[in-house]
């Protein structure tokens, strides 16, 4: 099975704002080894129409079009998993923050079935920064070592909760503390 797969989520800085536009990439997952192909693209973005002005890539131009809420994109896929031609958005004047849609991306190409993919637009919203925590990088054995965590928000509305994951070793045991 084929699939695209996506960025969980995206925020569009409201319009006016000095925030940096979103840069985000769709990927094509395949089996290994297989040939070349041409696919084509289909960027449905009717969810997002009144509140996000879509654009084309400047480098994918020549290979992709906008036609009402349909943004369509040939594309040859050649080497292992290249970035598919993905939409420019921006938060048209006077969008209300927080407002919200899927946008959507589906595959075509002859003799595979592709699954698509979905991500959320959202404008304005919480931009949390995780403040460094100070760990050494080679504890020896049994040192217990206790970080404290810290997130900044630099967005434009609360954040409703933040969710940390983390990555351990083998070995490294983490204890829940109230």
């Amino acid at each position: 099975m084929y699939g695209i797969q996506v960025e969980a989520a995206l925020r569009l800085p409201p319009a006016g704002s000095r925030d940096q536009q979103p840069s985000y990439h769709a990927h094509l997952g395949e089996p290994k080894g297989d040939a070349p192909r041409d696919y084509v693209f289909t960027w449905d973005f009717s969810e997002l129409a009144g509140f996000v002005d879509v654009g084309v890539e400047p480098h994918s131009g020549d290979r992709c079009t906008v036609d009402g809420t349909r943004m369509t994109c040939r594309h040859r896929y050649v080497d292992d998993n290249p970035p598919v031609p993905t939409p420019l958005l921006r938060a048209v004047p006077g969008a209300q923050e927080g407002r919200s849609g899927h946008l959507r991306v589906t595959a075509e190409s002859e003799g595979v079935t592709v699954r698509g993919a979905s991500t959320l637009v959202r404008v304005g919203g919480a931009e949390l920064f995780a403040v460094r925590v100070p760990l050494k990088s080679r504890p020896f054995v049994g040192e217990v070592q206790r970080p404290r965590y810290s997130f900044v928000n630099n967005g434009t509305l609360p954040a409703g909760r933040v969710l940390p994951v983390l990555t351990v070793t083998r070995g490294m045991d983490l204890r829940r503390a109230s």
